[in-house]
């Protein structure tokens, strides 16, 4: 039995938020909290499985109750808020919730928002959630850049995570140098409508312009593009281009998309990162990267909010590198030093 805690400042809201989650069989809500603090009791008190966080409380909003619950207890923290509020969504990402879902516009968006209020609570119930607190995390691999004559520049850094991710990218962009000119491309899964969100979360860390990809948008050096949520970014010799998904596939952005199009493209002259995520997106692409030439590294999955993305890649030997989150500037600025 999935066992949820609801977490929102809204006695209507909550009541209403019990009423699906109970629709289903297979969950059962355990208590409702109405604020930060009685959030951070009832965790203790309750042990649920999940919860369901809103973003913007007053006395203690989701993204500081996220960040004190998961220095403590290792439950995924599922944000719902208005779009109205998402940059306080896509905040407490970074402090890792494992996923946000947009709470109803009107009653015409009802049906939407049970959809995947349930498919979110029901899919990450189990997902294995890494404490936020510090800790010796055991020493990264370092494998040496393959022999065989000077490496290509490069030209495109590739980014693809899940769940964990935000936080990490952010952490990129605070401490690339400014004159760091390879364009990056970033999948990013995320839920709808908090895409733009995330965008303006991490402009605000950087210089660099940092947009949502779009077809009139073109991949410039020094710049960034951010796959639009529900769709794919791929990039070829004319420059970006978003799909719509095929119905059935799980991964909207898909990493292995974007990178098996930036290995096609670019080849050697690209480098690839994967960061935390649940699941097996990006394995695959990474390893057409390295194929093609690419540099690559993953995250070290013992820093990883979510393991299973950097382990596969890991098994199946698409990673020549593995980084902790405050290394990662440093490593891209060392391989595009190291190829100019």
């Amino acid at each position: 039995m999935i066992r949820v805690l609801v977490v929102d400042d809204s006695e209507t809201f909550r009541a209403y938020a019990v009423q699906i989650l109970e629709s289903d069989p297979q969950i059962s809500v355990v208590g409702c909290a109405s604020t930060g603090h009685q959030a951070l009791e009832m965790v203790a008190r309750l042990k649920p499985t999940i919860v369901t966080m809103d973003a913007l409380m007053p006395d203690l909003d989701g993204v500081e109750a996220t960040e004190r619950i998961l220095q403590t207890h290792r439950v995924p923290i599922v944000i719902v808020s208005a779009v109205a509020s998402g940059h306080h969504g896509v905040r407490a990402l970074g402090a890792g919730a494992v996923d946000a879902v947009a709470k109803p516009s009107g009653g015409a968006d009802r049906e939407r928002f049970r959809a995947q209020l349930l498919e979110s609570v029901k899919l990450l119930n189990e997902v294995p959630i890494l404490l936020r607190r510090p800790c010796a995390y055991p020493a990264p691999l370092r494998r040496s850049p393959p022999s065989g004559g000077r490496p290509k520049p490069i030209k495109v850094i590739a980014i693809g995570a899940s769940t964990g991710g935000p936080g990490v990218i952010n952490l990129i962009f605070q401490t690339l140098p400014p004159e760091f000119r390879p364009a990056i491309v970033i999948a990013q899964h995320i839920g709808e409508g908090f895409d733009r969100f995330l965008v303006a979360w991490w402009s605000q860390s950087t210089t660099r312009p940092i947009r949502l990809a779009a077809a009139d948008v073109p991949l410039a050096p020094g710049t960034a593009l951010v796959a639009p949520a529900k769709r794919h970014l791929l990039i070829n010799h004319d420059g970006p281009t978003i799909r719509k998904p095929s119905a059935g596939e799980t991964f909207v952005p898909s990493i292995d998309r974007l990178f098996e199009s930036v290995a096609s493209t670019f080849g050697a002259s690209a480098a690839g990162l994967l960061l935390s995520g649940m699941g097996d997106d990006g394995a695959a692409g990474m390893l057409a990267m390295k194929s093609a030439g690419a540099r690559t590294a993953v995250q070290d999955p013992g820093s990883a909010v979510v393991a299973s993305m950097p382990e596969r890649a890991l098994a199946i030997g698409a990673a020549a590198t593995v980084l902790r989150p405050e290394e990662m500037a440093a490593w891209v600025g060392e391989i595009t030093t190291s190829t100019s």
